[in-house]
């Protein structure tokens, strides 16, 4: 079945509010005391995160956060370049996000993307308060289910680096 050249960046768009989606309920399901403990524990032994932090996990925490994928491409159409893009952005995020530095320049953080976006910054707060913080691309649930913060001071410290 063709669906056109709109379709992909329709697509991926779709992928990724679902994945995001999944992601952020997952997330924060894992972080329930008794399902933390023996699942996320081990990827919040690094409070101040780096790029490794984002491939620290839990086998049966790397299964629930991975079944989404395949389970979207049985339900949703989708090429397997838009799976290979969606795969590659899953990667970069979860790295970048881990870096414990704010990579993305003052200017973004303080417009659209810092606004919308997870960047190091928001998830680095999660990796330090634990309780907020848990979208995986957007900022969007965070905000709807009010767990998103923000620290100001940390914007601030991190401009100054």
């Amino acid at each position: 079945m063709d669906y056109g050249w709109v379709y992909l960046p329709l697509s991926l768009f779709i992928y990724l509010i679902l994945h995001d989606t999944y992601f952020y309920w997952t997330h924060r399901w894992l972080h329930i005391p008794s399902i933390y403990r023996r699942f996320h524990q081990v990827h919040h032994e690094s409070i101040n995160p780096t790029p490794w932090t984002s491939f620290s996990f839990d086998p049966v925490e790397s299964i629930i956060q991975a079944i989404i994928i395949p389970l979207m491409v049985f339900i949703i159409p989708v090429h397997i370049s838009i799976v290979g893009l969606l795969l590659a952005l899953m990667t970069i995020f979860g790295v970048v996000n881990h870096t414990g530095y704010e990579v993305y320049p003052y200017s973004w953080i303080r417009g659209f993307w810092g606004k919308h976006w997870i960047t190091p910054t928001h998830h680095t707060i999660h990796h330090h308060k634990f309780n907020c913080n848990y979208g995986l691309y957007f900022r969007f649930w965070d905000k709807l289910m009010n767990t998103d913060i923000m620290v100001k001071t940390q914007i601030n410290a991190d401009k100054r680096r």
